[in-house]
């Protein structure tokens, strides 16, 4: 392709944001792909058929259903899924997983002590993510894994071992899910056992999978960081997904630093999903959040910096430095060197951009100081592929006018239908 070409294809890719609007008005969030991801797993994994309501149209979730269907007969309908046919056999062979680290890491808990040889796969952007921590948390109870091309990175080898063990500590500083794999190995295998979370970051996330087992008849208890799993057969049974808490923090904070008031409807107040603690967060920041019966309703305005350990809760750091950037002082964000992890090394993008755009940041190991400017400059800002950072970008150009936005559609990853419903909530400022 001629260089003239090149150009023309990737300024073609360019997103406008509209400038000086507000966003708000009635919010329907899409399903949680966390909470879909486990329910898909857990279901294919289970005796008897499942319905899976409001899985949602996520790349990541469509990477779910592909691999489950080389043993498990699907039918999905609109957002439903039903999973009928029982194959009772995991295949060997390649796995491949598209983007999703959380695939990535339940599978290799689950592929580490079921017979057979396989191998996990992902695209490019999943090839240069660090999976070491949770490769060596897999090793230190005994699997089999190896890396074909470099240490800690996709694709890896497992040769699956049987499960002895009815005592297991989990060290995995990186992230909560390969945790999660194991309980559902544990459930699946009928195993008694006792598993500790000895290092483990984002832990409400591994009361998400205990949850979602007790829903397919796996009996487990929790006390602190020890889960305790009884011999029990997982069972089909019919569930509806939630909605994504990560997903509304974005057009909350849209609302907020926009002057708008939105409705978001569908959220489950005792939901577990760990960005729930979002809605805290901004009131301490000066908004105003009413819980009613069928909705939550944010308005108002970041007034002041806030600072807060996002160890439990990462995604949120997105929505959180963009209301950080309207705040009257600086704000703090503990908790986050394991960004580094993510889809792209998230923090420090966050702090080169907010740096290009006007604002002030500082990023120190585990520590992001924003401090907000009166005046922001828009600009050519590029999320690196990054779904969480594309959406978070686009609520900055609504205040920094003439943002544009390199590969817009990265946000399928999680949310396919971000742009839509960005472009409905929007509302012209009134002169």
């Amino acid at each position: 392709m001629k260089e003239s070409n090149r150009k023309n294809l990737s300024i073609s890719k360019l997103k406008s944001i509209p400038f000086d609007v507000k966003i708000e008005g009635n919010y329907f969030p899409p399903p949680s792909k966390s909470y879909a991801i486990r329910s898909i797993i857990i279901a294919s994994l289970s005796e008897n058929e499942s319905l899976i309501r409001n899985i949602g149209s996520s790349d990541d979730v469509k990477s779910a259903l592909n691999i489950i269907k080389k043993w498990r007969e699907i039918k999905v309908c609109g957002d439903d899924v039903l999973l009928s046919k029982w194959e009772n056999k995991i295949l060997e062979g390649k796995f491949y997983v598209r983007g999703s680290a959380l695939i990535v890491r339940i599978f290799l808990a689950l592929f580490s002590f079921l017979k057979g040889k396989r191998v996990i796969d992902g695209n490019k952007n999943l090839r240069n993510r660090d999976f070491s921590s949770s490769i060596d948390s897999a090793r230190r109870i005994g699997a089999k894994v190896c890396e074909l091309n470099k240490k800690g990175r996709l694709p890896i080898t497992i040769d699956g071992r049987i499960f002895k063990q009815n005592k297991i500590e989990i060290m995995d500083e990186s992230s909560s899910q390969f945790a999660s794999g194991i309980l559902i190995l544990l459930a699946f295998l009928k195993k008694k056992c006792e598993v500790k979370i000895a290092k483990g970051v984002s832990f409400p996330y591994i009361k998400m999978t205990e949850e979602i087992l007790k829903m397919f008849g796996c009996k487990i208890l929790s006390e602190g960081k020890k889960f305790y799993i009884e011999k029990s057969k997982l069972k089909g049974t019919e569930i509806k997904v939630e909605k994504d808490f990560s997903s509304a923090s974005i057009f909350c904070a849209g609302a907020l630093v926009t002057g708008g008031k939105l409705r978001v409807f569908g959220l489950e107040r005792k939901s577990s999903q760990s960005d729930k603690k979002f809605f805290k967060i901004i009131k301490k920041m000066g908004a105003t959040v009413k819980w009613k019966n069928n909705y939550i309703e944010v308005s108002g305005s970041p007034a002041k910096g806030i600072e807060v350990d996002l160890k439990d809760s990462p995604d949120l750091l997105p929505s959180l430095s963009v209301l950080a950037l309207k705040c009257s002082s600086e704000s703090i964000f503990k908790g986050i060197a394991r960004l580094k992890t993510k889809e792209s090394s998230r923090a420090e993008e966050i702090a080169k951009t907010i740096n290009k755009i006007g604002g002030k940041s500082v990023i120190s190991n585990d520590v992001l100081k924003i401090y907000p400017s009166s005046n922001y400059k828009g600009t050519i800002l590029d999320p690196m592929d990054d779904h969480r950072l594309a959406m978070a970008y686009a609520l900055i150009g609504t205040f920094a006018r003439g943002t544009k936005l390199k590969n817009p559609e990265c946000v399928n990853k999680s949310y396919p239908s971000f742009w839509k419903d960005f472009s409905k909530l929007i509302v012209k400022s009134e002169i």
